[in-house]
């Protein structure tokens, strides 16, 4: 009676009382029957009333509660988490004893098939509609169906281990041959472990990005990066670089150059220079293509002057990027006939560019020794390049979309331009005759008041004007 008396004196060893209880009525067997469970919950309404007046009864209906649960007693604890007549609870806390128990059956199971899965599901089917129990229930989801699927067998225990879900993502992707292909299932799998906002989904489609390429699937690689470059997801700038300036033959020079631009905009400093050059290689590249479009020709061959024409028929402009110097467009001559194409090729050069200062230390045969894009360009491009100039059908202007922001140009005005962008980011001076011409090709009749300003304003640039 002594202890009924000053039980007010010590709340916490009277809450632990009726949790022993609980779990005393709970590990009976066989189970509780609902009448059983009715008789517990009137019992201690009466002892609260009787002999713990200080209980609040809120906290008797969650300890209530959180025994039906325990004991799997699932549709007789939805009534009581709905309230009863003399308690009621939050419904935030509802839910709450819902998910505690639900973690408690997941993690205590030893495998994914086995009861406490199940029990897990059951409890949080109590409340379907709650944003917080759904997050629970999409766990479950992933490690015991979707995972599985993509090859990751995952235990409760192990999970509860990992404390970055984007580690889980990593191995469902590298978990067996072909996993990154399965690219809606592996974000949805992110998804339903929490990995739902924008920059999270962007990091799942980086890793499935370079999975792919590692994989060799260049093709998925090159679509997902053009998606996150889109996004602007920076963190993927090199592996966008290397797509740009790979060898994968599916890939336009708009693409690349959209790929190598979002590189240059998100690459650390030290990278800056080498994408820049290879940047405008492409844009060379994408200037020569568009002349190969516009006119139906392209320049497979050169000649040496006073011999038969020489085939290149390994040579595309790609090639023309990656070569480094002059001995692999060499191989394959003799020394009279090395000597008579470098000689062609520095005759095509005088006809655009000035000669170099002796002071520099430099002349034309170092430098296409020593430089291959430079050779393979003036021995494979050019040529092709000032005979366009010399036809008179292409000076005739007409309405292009193949040309960027440019409504009205002839072909001989876009082939002067890009000769000009060559010698300029080679740094070679033009020739008066090569800038007249392009002033020419401006001024040409139909010419608007605009076009007459830009064509004055080149011949400004002229070295000598009355030569």
């Amino acid at each position: 009676m002594n202890f009924f008396l000053e039980a007010h004196s010590d709340e916490k060893g009277v809450k632990q009382i009726i949790r022993l209880i609980l779990s005393k009525f709970i590990r009976r067997q066989p189970g509780r029957s609902d009448n059983e469970w009715a008789n517990m919950w009137r019992d201690m309404l009466c002892l609260q009333e009787k002999a713990f007046p200080f209980l609040d009864l809120e906290y008797l209906l969650t300890e209530f509660c959180r025994g039906l649960l325990k004991a799997g007693k699932f549709s007789l604890a939805r009534s009581y988490l709905r309230g009863t007549s003399s308690a009621s609870l939050a419904t935030e806390k509802a839910e709450n004893l819902v998910i505690q128990a639900a973690r408690e059956y997941f993690f205590s199971a030893s495998s994914l098939s086995c009861s406490e899965i199940w029990k897990a599901k059951e409890c949080l089917n109590l409340f379907p509609s709650s944003r917080n129990v759904k997050a629970e229930a999409d766990i479950i989801d992933a490690l015991t169906v979707k995972l599985p699927y993509l090859g990751v067998t995952l235990l409760p225990v192990q999970f509860r281990q990992i404390k970055d879900p984007m580690e889980i993502i990593k191995m469902a992707v590298t978990s067996q041959a072909g996993a990154y292909l399965h690219v809606d299932e592996l974000i949805e799998v992110a998804k339903l472990l929490g990995l739902s906002s924008l920059d999270e989904i962007s990091a799942v489609e980086e890793v499935i990005a370079r999975e792919a390429a590692v994989s060799g699937d260049l093709q998925l690689a090159f679509d997902l990066c053009l998606v996150l470059a889109k996004k602007g997801h920076g963190l993927v700038w090199d592996l966008c670089a290397a797509l740009a300036r790979g060898p994968f033959e599916n890939m336009d020079i708009s693409s690349r150059k959209q790929l190598l631009g979002f590189a240059l905009s998100h690459c650390d400093e030290e990278s800056i220079s080498e994408l820049l050059l290879a940047w405008k290689d492409l844009d060379m590249q994408g200037q020569c293509e568009t002349l190969m479009t516009l006119t139906g020709t392209n320049a497979p061959n050169f000649s040496i002057q006073g011999s038969s024409v020489i085939s290149l028929p390994g040579f595309s402009i790609q090639d023309i990027v990656d070569l480094k110097n002059s001995s692999e467009l060499a191989d394959g001559f003799n020394g009279a006939d090395q000597e008579n194409h470098f000689s062609s090729i520095k005759n095509t050069l005088s006809l655009v560019a000035k000669n170099l200062p002796v002071e520099n230390g430099t002349n034309w045969d170092l430098i296409l020794q020593e430089n291959g894009k430079i050779l393979s360009f003036a021995a494979i491009q050019l040529p092709w390049l000032l005979e366009l100039t010399r036809k008179e059908d292409y000076s005739k202007k007409f309405t292009s979309g193949l040309i960027p922001g440019k409504q009205y140009v002839s072909v001989r005005t876009q082939t002067v331009i890009t000769i000009l962008s060559w010698l300029a980011r080679n740094g070679f001076a033009p020739k008066d005759d090569l800038i007249a011409s392009l002033a020419k090709s401006i001024l040409e009749p139909p010419a608007t008041e605009e076009e007459d300003v830009i064509g004055c304003s080149f011949l400004l640039n002229l070295v000598d004007a009355f030569s």
